[in-house]
């Protein structure tokens, strides 16, 4: 997109890719008399830059379990393992294929993140926090598995819930 204002160009170029939304806004002055001008003949005096996680719930079990395990606290790979088997009554249970192959996923997504300081014992452990991101992930994810329950409930696939 191409906005002209007098003497000012805004350009603007919106690309996504594997749920990463890319914004790039850039004010264009015409300078056509300084020598400092770039290929095009412009002088760029200011980019915006702005990259967006965007991925769509829903998440597979793997992926939302791990953060889910990573909601309650930093975690090593291990831990993560344990609480995901946990939680699920050993229904899921992560091989480290899985579970490394999908930690370095959701860093490379910037919804969770390596900690540089190593926790007590083992110095080969590599903890791991959710993000911002990551969080509101997790959140969308259990709202629409909570709406999905509610609706079963009402088609009476699944009981009352039990206190």
């Amino acid at each position: 997109m191409r906005l002209t204002h007098d003497f000012c160009d805004w350009r603007c170029r919106v690309t996504i890719h594997f749920g990463v939304l890319e914004l790039r806004i850039r004010s264009i002055v015409h300078v056509e008399s300084l020598e400092q001008t770039s290929q095009d003949g412009y002088i760029y005096r200011q980019t915006i830059y702005l990259r967006l996680i965007y991925m769509k719930p829903p998440l597979t079990p793997a992926t939302f379990h791990i953060l889910l395990a990573l909601a309650g606290g930093e975690r090593h790979g291990y831990a993560i393992m344990r609480e995901v088997a946990e939680q699920t009554e050993n229904m899921i249970q992560l091989g480290p294929g899985t579970l490394y192959g999908s930690l370095k996923r959701l860093m490379d997504q910037g919804l969770i993140e390596e900690l540089e300081e190593r926790g007590e014992g083992d110095e080969r452990r590599r903890y791991y926090r959710l993000t911002r991101s990551g969080r509101a992930l997790a959140v969308a994810e259990s709202k629409r598995l909570q709406a999905a329950v509610r609706n079963a409930r009402s088609k009476r696939l699944i009981g009352p819930e039990r206190v």
